[in-house]
């Protein structure tokens, strides 16, 4: 730079005329190229058709039908990202706990924490409502519902019996 300005000058004293033209035309293509790179916009590359597949719970560590289930944390892996807020809203937990369970994100992960002191001999069925979707708001195809007993077999929901007597 300091070259340049010092040839300019020199210039200046012997051409003023020259000198200046020169200048003119060296700051005019400085600046031309500063307008040519600016012309280049930074945005991410055009998408293609708007997501409509719904989000996969691709596996839960334990997996849902465990036994002896102690409490303590629940691994689930999804095939897409989650929208955080709507997932951590529809997370039911039946039956209700005192608090709520701990839920933490890490990409596609997520992991649900449950008390280590669990009812003995329940079984713990975990819903996630239609409500849960991917980031770009896609809901689940059908609910989620994963079933932990603390005993020994997951309790079936029904009951059984005979009815006895006319009506």
């Amino acid at each position: 730079m300091f070259l340049f300005l010092s040839k300019t000058i020199a210039m200046h004293r012997s051409h003023p005329g020259r000198a200046w033209s020169w200048y003119l035309g060296y700051t005019a293509a400085i600046l031309c190229g500063f307008y040519w790179a600016a012309c280049a916009a930074v945005k991410p590359p055009g998408g293609g058709p708007p997501d409509t597949i719904p989000p996969k719970l691709i596996s839960a560590a334990p997996s849902s039908g465990t036994t002896h289930f102690p409490g303590g944390n629940i691994h689930l892996v999804f095939s897409e990202y989650m929208d955080e807020d709507r997932l951590t809203k529809g997370i039911r937990v039946y039956p209700q706990l005192s608090s709520p369970p701990e839920v933490k994100f890490r990409g596609k992960e997520l992991e649900l924490s449950l008390p280590t002191n669990l009812l003995p001999d329940q079984t713990y069925i975990i819903s996630l409502g239609r409500e849960v979707t991917d980031e770009h708001g896609v809901e689940l195809a059908a609910p989620i519902y994963l079933a932990y007993s603390t005993g020994e077999a997951i309790d079936s929901s029904r009951i059984t019996g005979r009815v006895y007597g006319s009506t």
